[in-house]
């Protein structure tokens, strides 16, 4: 009986310098000074869901870099909401045509007001900072929108420049 384990190939370059990368770019825009929310991750989610493989890996590649810096910064129980969110922007990734600028931005923004969404109601939720009715989920996404839009500019402005060097990547390796 073999062991299957030892018998296959080592990874190749691209196999862990990709998810590397992106790990590591999540980290660093968190950690330099930047806007509140002004930060790589969204952008990482979606590559990493349209790019890193199996799956699986891309949809929780973003959550390593997040583990990482709250490591550093502190954990608290909002955290799995913002978790959440970001794996639901790796599997919005994995509808991304990488290719397509229309489906790089819309995805950006869709992924964007899911992470706005689903955060701004654990906020909600948890905190006790708002009324547990209507007015005051209401008003908790009210108060959000500035954050809202800095995430979104984190997002679209990293998504350019990650999506922009996989296309002149790809297309120098595909030529040469």
């Amino acid at each position: 009986m073999s062991n299957t384990r030892f018998s296959q190939k080592p990874l190749q370059f691209a196999e862990w310098a990709i998810p590397l990368s992106l790990v590591l770019l999540g980290i660093l825009s968190r950690t330099i000074p930047h806007p509140p929310n002004f930060t790589a991750l969204g952008a990482v989610a979606l590559y990493a869901g349209a790019r890193v493989k199996p799956l699986s890996l891309g949809i929780v590649l973003p959550v390593f870099a997040l583990l990482a810096t709250d490591w550093i910064f502190g954990f608290s129980l909002d955290l799995l909401w913002v978790y959440a969110s970001m794996m639901l922007m790796g599997l919005l990734g994995s509808r991304t045509r990488v290719q397509k600028l229309g489906s790089v931005v819309g995805n950006g923004v869709l992924g964007s007001l899911i992470f706005f969404v689903v955060t701004n109601f654990g906020v909600w939720l948890g905190s006790g900072m708002y009324p547990a009715n209507y007015e005051g989920l209401m008003r908790c996404y009210v108060l959000a929108i500035p954050f809202f839009g800095s995430f979104a500019a984190g997002t679209l402005f990293y998504s350019a420049l990650i999506f922009a060097a996989d296309r002149v990547l790809s297309a120098r390796f595909i030529r040469a």
